[in-house]
């Protein structure tokens, strides 16, 4: 607790109230009761209130891990979208090189040069295999 002497308490309210048009100047024995009760206060005069002061330390370190948790939760909440939009553009990617490739195979199949037959199964009896194989007669072949 700290003690102060009186011409410093008085030095001290003057210093406070200095701003206000009706400061207090030093030795005025004219105090409101306002001013001497925060004064006393800010020096540590009062008891303290020991469950007030656990209670705004409780309060603000609650705070401080709902700020915690709050960012940390919007953390992966950007991540789990930007994840998803990774995803989405190999998707995307995927589905844009199947579509490109399916596009080469029927310019492929409608070509009139290329011939593509119908050879039998090598393995499998009563079967057709793919005309462009190692067995095939197909003069041009798809890559």
């Amino acid at each position: 607790m700290a003690v102060a002497c009186k011409g410093c308490r008085t030095q001290l309210l003057y210093e406070m109230t200095r701003a206000n048009k009706n400061a207090v100047k030093p030795g005025d024995n004219d105090l409101g009761k306002d001013s001497v009760d925060s004064v006393r206060a800010w020096i540590g005069d009062e008891p303290v209130d020991v469950a007030s002061i656990a209670v705004t330390a409780a309060v603000t370190l609650l705070a401080v891990v709902l700020g915690g948790c709050l960012t940390a939760w919007n953390q992966d909440r950007i991540w789990r979208r930007e994840h998803a939009r990774q995803w989405r553009d190999i998707r995307l990617s995927s589905y844009q090189n199947f579509l490109s490739a399916y596009r080469e195979f029927l310019a492929f199949i409608q070509d009139p040069s290329s011939k593509i037959t119908a050879v039998p199964h090598p393995s499998r009896t009563g079967e057709l295999g793919v005309g462009w194989s190692s067995r095939c007669s197909a003069s041009t072949r798809w890559p």
